[in-house]
């Protein structure tokens, strides 16, 4: 007589119940569309955030020259500098790259040097020449003059660079009639370059030949664009300042180039500026910025 199969009747039977359990969790037709709807509306509300924050990683950083577009500069040169030195201090404290221009053979000019130099400021020699209106207009000391030859224009030139030292660059001071002069002018140039100078043209006439020179023997050159105070007083600098978005409206990119000198009222303007300046995004670089090469 055979035994009873009680061990496959239990396996069996828990088979069955195992079969039975699942099958009562698995969902309902209705209880899957309702999950797969709830799932549905959640990525959809997830999406908008997922893709925009995809567009901002994809969107490509602003080039250079885009930035550049809205980046405008100016460059702040003060001429005559060797006579006044709280004046002198007083533009110093000023919290931009201003370049000091120094007569040679100025009072001060010594102490000035060793000042700026101290501060690593741009020198630049302030180079005397003969304007159109001399003897009655004079340039002063160490001064070039349309008369001289070869020679004299370039021992001149180096006793006076020797008696700025530190100088990076020169400009003129007058000199309405010496700079239309295009060989004596060149001479200078001739000069500059072997020492390694660049030459910024004041401007002090509108026939002058200064890019021109400059470009024939192949040294750095820059040119004023505005005189801060070539109408004396505080509203009349503070309105050649304030002028400074317009000259840059034509979006060039090319710094602007101000001369001023170490006027009281100048000095003033040029403090009360800068938070304009700030705002509208006029940035004061160095001088150098506005050389062009030539050659």
């Amino acid at each position: 007589m055979k035994s009873f199969p009680y061990l496959k009747v239990i396996l069996l039977a828990g088979i069955i119940a195992a079969v039975f359990l699942f099958l009562e969790r698995l969902p309902s037709p209705e209880q899957k569309e309702a999950r797969d709807k709830a799932i549905h509306e959640t990525q959809q509300q997830a999406k908008p955030a997922r893709d925009e924050k995809t567009r901002r990683a994809a969107k490509p950083a602003p080039s250079v020259q885009d930035v550049n577009k809205h980046f405008r500069m100016v460059a702040v040169i003060i001429d005559d500098i060797g006579f006044d030195m709280m004046a002198l201090r007083d533009l110093a404290d000023i919290p931009a790259p201003i370049a000091f221009s120094v007569l040679p053979f100025s009072p001060h000019r010594a102490d000035a040097i060793a000042f700026l130099h101290a501060r690593n400021r741009d020198i630049l020699l302030h180079q005397p020449m003969e304007p159109h209106g001399y003897p009655e207009q004079s340039p002063g000391k160490g001064a070039l003059m349309a008369g001289m030859d070869e020679e004299q224009i370039v021992r001149q030139l180096k006793e006076n660079l020797a008696a700025v030292p530190y100088a990076s660059g020169v400009n003129n001071h007058m000199g309405s009639l010496f700079m239309e002069d295009a060989k004596r002018l060149q001479q200078v140039m001739v000069e500059l370059k072997k020492q390694g100078l660049f030459f910024i043209d004041s401007r002090t006439s509108p026939g002058t030949t200064g890019r021109a020179a400059a470009s024939h023997i192949g040294i750095p050159f820059a040119e004023r664009d505005i005189f801060i105070d070539h109408e004396k007083g505080y509203p009349a600098a503070k309105k050649a300042l304030r002028n400074v978005s317009r000259h840059q409206a034509n979006g060039d990119n090319k710094p602007l180039l101000l001369i001023g000198h170490p006027y009281k009222d100048t000095i003033r303007a040029i403090k009360d500026i800068l938070p304009e300046w700030h705002k509208e995004g006029i940035h004061v670089v160095s001088v150098k910025k506005c050389l062009t090469n030539s050659k």
